[in-house]
């Protein structure tokens, strides 16, 4: 956004608020500063709470959440029945998931849902809230429901996992961002959402297939993707083709692809470009099924390290992989030996911040769901992984 379009979106949140009704917001901004505590499913929250999820408070009636006046996000992975009467009663809910809900029909018409992360498994028609920006998928694969949404999605953005079935009624859709692609096609994607602005696209890694069609979205203005290949520097989109593109990112792309959409966008005025991470194609060869290859041109990581970490990766996988296959009464003895030198690989890398830190740790998950059988036990593992562990 720019700061302009913030400006205004602070303003549009302004009048949100003044459209609350006064004794609501009083008591908002007291149970924000209270310490008091109440009960939620026989629980006890502080009543200044803005988040609940039912699977840690068991609530049965959604009614119950009245006793928490801040309440902004609610999780819930079972479906209870007064929570729609129980949203559009309460002018704060600004982010709800939903899972397991196993509704055919959904209408949230009435609520003041930003942000919805909903399971589609099941689900045929949906009616979002007036003011729903987000929706994003929670289940992988293709869904069979018609979405309603206000003049056909225009301030709607749409997250889908893997795959994607067009959503022919959202002809003004303004967001689309694909998470976990292995194999995407681009093909025909244009003509269902002519008016989208913004595209962001994930990889598994993965590939996109007919990566040229993105030409055909001739309003965008936001373009990016993360560890996508198989396109080359004839499918880059030129200047004239996406004129109103502002903001250009691709991550861990062909080298050829890369060049070109450097040459191709570098001199367009205001333009926010980055292409960053080009790869060689016995790169890719090597590294698609390497879960440290983020670390490879990273700029706080030594390529000595992201190399140390590829080489120990692959090495885990093919010795657990080995043991798992046997019968061998030590086999569990020589798997705690093999988590051990993977863990003390890491133990001597001096950078480890958070995310490196959960990348290491789902790269050991990882192996172990890939092994075979149940020869091994996994979770003495993953409490030998833990234990450890210095980073």
């Amino acid at each position: 956004m720019s700061p302009a379009a913030h400006d205004g979106y602070d303003v549009y949140l302004q009048i949100r608020w003044q459209a609350i009704p006064e004794e609501r917001r009083r008591a908002f901004k007291e149970a924000m500063d209270s310490d008091e505590q109440t009960e939620i499913g026989g629980i006890p929250l502080k009543v200044s709470s803005h988040r609940v999820m039912d699977q840690y408070a068991p609530f049965d009636s959604a009614l119950e959440l009245a006793a928490l006046p801040c309440l902004s996000d609610l999780i819930c992975q079972r479906w209870h029945p007064d929570l729609l009467e129980f949203l559009r009663g309460n002018p704060f809910i600004r982010e709800l998931t939903l899972l397991n809900h196993s509704q055919r029909t959904l209408d949230l018409r009435g609520t003041s849902i930003r942000k919805l992360m909903l399971d589609m498994t099941g689900l045929q028609e949906l009616w979002l809230g007036e003011g729903t920006e987000q929706l994003l998928f929670q289940n992988e694969g293709p869904d069979a429901c018609t979405i309603h949404a206000p003049e056909g999605g225009s301030g709607l953005t749409l997250q889908f996992i893997g795959e994607y079935r067009p959503h022919t009624e959202l002809p003004n859709l303004w967001g689309l961002h694909g998470i976990q692609l292995k194999d995407f096609d681009l093909t025909g994607l244009a003509a269902v959402h002519p008016h989208l602005k913004e595209l962001r696209l994930w990889g598994a890694p993965g590939n996109l297939g007919n990566f040229s069609a993105v030409g055909g979205f001739r309003e965008l203005t936001n373009l990016s993707t993360f560890d996508l290949f198989g396109f080359g520097a004839d499918d880059i989109p030129t200047p004239e083709q996406m004129p109103e593109l502002r903001w250009f990112w691709m991550t861990s792309l062909p080298e050829t692809a890369a060049k070109a959409a450097k040459q191709l966008w570098k001199s367009k005025p205001g333009m926010d470009l980055r292409i960053t991470k080009p790869r060689k194609p016995e790169w890719l060869a090597q590294n698609l099924d390497n879960p440290f290859r983020g670390w490879d041109g990273a700029e706080h990581i030594p390529a000595s390290a992201a190399k140390k970490a590829a080489n120990q990766y692959r090495k885990t996988r093919s010795q657990l992989m080995k043991l798992a296959a046997q019968s061998d009464e030590d086999a569990q003895a020589q798997a705690l030996e093999a988590v051990a030198a993977y863990t003390q690989t890491f133990n001597k890398m001096g950078f480890i911040e958070t995310e490196e830190r959960d990348e290491i740790y789902m790269a050991l998950r990882g192996i172990l769901n890939a092994l075979p059988g149940d020869t091994l036990q996994k979770d003495s593992m993953i409490e030998q992984f833990e234990q450890l562990r210095d980073f």
